[in-house]
C-alpha cells in the first residue's frame, strides 16, 4: 500500500511538472506564431516592428558600451613590498579570470544541486544517503562555492 502511494505521488509530481512546462512554454510560442501570421495577412510587419527594432538596437548598443567600459578598466597595479606584490599578483590573476570562476562555480553548484536532488529522490529507503545528498549536494557545495566567489570578489576589491 505504501509503495503504491509513493508511486502515485511521483506520477502526480511528474504530471504537475510537465503541466507547468506546458503552461510556460506553449502559450508564448502560440502567441508569436499568431503574430507572425497576422503580420503576413495584413502586411504591417515593417511599421509594427520598427519600434521593436529600435528598442533592440538601443539595448544592443548599451550592452556593447557597457562591455567596452568593463574592458577599459585598468588592471591591478603591482607595487609595494614583496608580500604586497605577491598578493596583488594573485588578485590580478583572479581578476583576469573572474568571469570564468563565476561561470564555473555556477555550473558546479547547479550540477551538485541537481545530483543531490536526484539522489535524495531515488534513495527512498536509505535515509542516511538521503540526508547526505541533501546536506552535501544541495546545501554545502553551493554555499561553499558562493562563499568562495564572494570572497574572491572581495579580495580583488581590496586592491582596486
Amino acid at each position: 500500500m505504501e509503495k503504491i502511494d509513493k508511486l502515485h505521488c511521483l506520477r502526480i509530481a511528474i504530471a504537475v511538472f510537465f503541466g507547468c512546462m506546458a503552461f510556460f512554454f506553449i502559450p508564448p510560442s502560440i502567441a508569436y506564431g499568431e503574430e507572425v501570421y497576422i503580420q503576413e495577412e495584413t502586411g504591417e510587419s515593417e511599421q509594427e516592428n520598427s519600434i521593436y527594432d529600435a528598442l533592440r538596437e538601443r539595448i544592443q548598443d548599451s550592452w556593447e558600451s557597457g562591455m567596452e567600459n568593463l574592458e577599459e578598466v585598468n588592471p591591478i597595479e603591482i607595487s609595494g613590498n614583496f608580500a604586497e606584490r605577491i598578493l596583488r599578483t594573485i588578485a590580478a590573476a583572479c581578476y583576469s579570470n573572474l568571469k570564468s570562476i563565476k561561470a564555473g562555480a555556477l555550473l558546479i553548484g547547479l550540477v551538485s544541486f541537481v545530483l543531490g536532488a536526484a539522489i535524495a529522490l531515488l534513495a527512498t529507503k536509505d535515509k542516511k544517503m538521503r540526508k547526505t545528498a541533501i546536506s552535501v549536494g544541495m546545501i554545502a557545495v553551493p554555499v561553499i562555492l558562493l562563499i568562495i566567489v564572494f570572497g574572491i570578489s572581495w579580495f580583488i576589491s581590496i586592491f582596486r
